[in-house]
């Protein structure tokens, strides 16, 4: 019966301060000396001992892991981003209901509407009837900018109109304008 040494692979952290920095190839239990571990001989194949030393990527496979991870985020990114501009909108809107109702008061209480000149900043000052205000503060739109008031609107006594994350007039997608009139369409 052929002799088939055990193979292991010694890192070079785990040898004697003054031998080989290199790691090692060692056989045990030869059948002379069972507990016995010496440097193993030239007759192991070199499949083996690459097999053994082998412990560590390289670098082509590091960039390839680092090129599928970038392409993953960025399709988590572009998807999450339309998100994120839904929820502004939406936010845009639940702010506009929130004017339009402080208007319906401010009509119930003073029987008319503010004028332009007046603007929706009227509505943070105290009356009579209410001392604080129909609104704490008059609040900016999510992308910072102040909503605009035109009285009368286009198709109603007034409308407040956010105009999207471009500041301007018209647009589509998260560039598209917001208005009171138009509060319950839904967001294309």
């Amino acid at each position: 019966m052929q002799y088939q040494p055990n193979i292991i692979a010694v890192k070079a952290s785990q040898r004697k301060p003054f031998g080989n920095p290199e790691p090692m190839l060692l056989a045990t239990g030869s059948p002379r000396f069972p507990n016995f571990v010496f440097p193993l001989e030239a007759s192991v194949d070199s499949s083996q001992k690459k097999l053994a030393l082998r412990r560590a990527f390289s670098l082509v496979e590091l960039m390839v892991v680092m090129i599928i991870i970038g392409l993953l985020s960025s399709l988590v990114a572009v998807q999450t981003r339309s998100y994120l501009i839904a929820s502004k909108q939406n936010a845009a809107r639940a702010e506009i209901a929130t004017m339009v109702s402080a208007l319906e008061s401010f009509y119930a209480d003073q029987s008319r509407y503010p004028t332009n000149d007046e603007g929706i900043e009227i509505l943070t000052q105290g009356t009579k009837s209410f001392p604080d205000g129909f609104l704490k503060k008059l609040p900016l739109d999510p992308w910072r900018n102040p909503y605009e008031y035109v009285s009368p609107g286009a198709n109603s006594p007034f409308e407040i109109v956010c105009l999207g994350a471009d500041g301007r007039e018209g647009g589509e997608g998260g560039d598209a304008d917001i208005s009171s009139e138009t509060l319950d369409a839904k967001p294309k």
